[in-house]
């Protein structure tokens, strides 16, 4: 048995002064008990698809909804689209193709990645799998678990990430506690727990980044392969506003690591449509500038756009509305192995933009 880290409860504690949530749950003392995956969860044995898919994740995000039901996701090894590489008719389905709806799949080779599949699925390679149990376990919850876990794992092309290894891992489940929280309950509470925080540092980024647009500029120009080359202007500015926020962060002490765009994000171009052909008067049209003319459907919603031929005065914008995207431009997605620990509003704002 054991208990939860001494931050994470007096973080837990925070989280139930400012929601007012779970006010009677005593989180120092949940304990907590290592299961092995496979008390957690079911591993299916699904019977594999064959052959290529029947349409493409473009052409089944345009069918209408009654259309998509009867098609299934085909997930594989990829790490794109939350490993969806196409979509497969229900006619070519057996019962034992599909597995439950919110099975977790992950990748196979690094057992890094995991995703959770709202709707059944297929795949031609049932070894990265999982069924939670879920009358015993949260799902989300599961899934942060092994993530956390899996970090110290060493997993590799030599030594992959199968279900048969996987299901041996074990992860920290929380104990009854009384009457009202039983484990599943305590379950549900971290959960809450987990994504308050990070909605919550989003959005404070997200509402006092344009306030301190000047001082976000000067350390921008002062990133160095390892450190900041402190400014003494700046640090004692963003300290103090760092203090007033309640945060114990201090600028002086943060250390920076280099990275190059390709190893963190990856680009999701748009599609090509023409003003001859598509004009209407609902949405915006923009490509590597400013807006082309107006269409009557969109295929992004408030996100930063990358000018792909770097022509544009302003080659990196965010556009807080619904819009559509031309292949003369790119949006972005924190690749999903980084989701948890990156902003993409950090990684918009740091850009360059010309």
């Amino acid at each position: 048995m054991g208990t939860l880290d001494f931050q994470v409860i007096e973080k837990f504690k925070e989280f139930q002064e400012k929601t007012g949530k779970y006010s009677d749950l005593d989180i120092e003392n949940i304990e907590l008990e290592l299961l092995p995956l496979y008390q957690v969860a079911n591993f299916p044995a699904m019977t594999r698809i064959t052959g290529g898919v029947d349409i493409s994740i473009n052409d089944f995000n345009s069918l209408p909804e009654e259309e998509q039901n009867n098609y299934f996701a085909l997930v594989s090894g990829t790490v794109e689209n939350n490993q969806v590489s196409g979509y497969i008719h229900k006619d070519r389905l057996s019962p034992t193709s599909l597995s439950s709806p919110n099975v977790i799949s992950w990748t196979r080779i690094n057992g890094q990645c995991f995703f959770i599949q709202a709707r059944p699925v297929c795949t031609n390679d049932d070894s990265f799998i999982m069924d939670v149990i879920q009358n015993k376990f949260i799902v989300k919850y599961v899934r942060y678990a092994t993530m956390q876990i899996m970090k110290s794992k060493s997993f590799d092309w030599g030594n992959k990430a199968g279900k048969n290894k996987v299901k041996e891992i074990e992860i920290p489940i929380p104990q009854d506690y009384n009457e009202q929280y039983k484990s599943i309950d305590i379950q549900k509470a971290i959960v809450e727990f987990l994504e308050f925080w990070k909605i919550n540092y989003t959005d404070i980024f997200r509402h006092t980044v344009s306030h301190q647009k000047p001082i976000i500029e000067k350390i921008k120009k002062a990133l160095i392969s390892a450190t900041l080359r402190y400014d003494k202007t700046m640090v004692h500015s963003f300290n103090e506003f760092a203090s007033n926020k309640g945060f114990n962060l201090k600028l002086d002490e943060i250390k920076f690591e280099n990275s190059t765009l390709g190893n963190i994000i990856d680009l999701i171009g748009g599609d090509r449509i023409t003003k001859k052909n598509n004009s209407g008067t609902i949405y915006p049209v923009y490509g590597g500038g400013d807006v082309s003319f107006k269409t009557d459907t969109y295929n992004r919603e408030n996100e930063y756009v990358i000018g792909r031929f770097a022509i544009s005065e302003t080659c990196v914008r965010f556009i807080n509305k619904k819009f559509h995207l031309l292949d003369s431009g790119f949006t972005f997605k924190i690749k999903n192995h980084l989701e948890e620990i990156l902003d993409k509003n950090f990684i918009g704002g740091m850009t360059p933009k010309n």
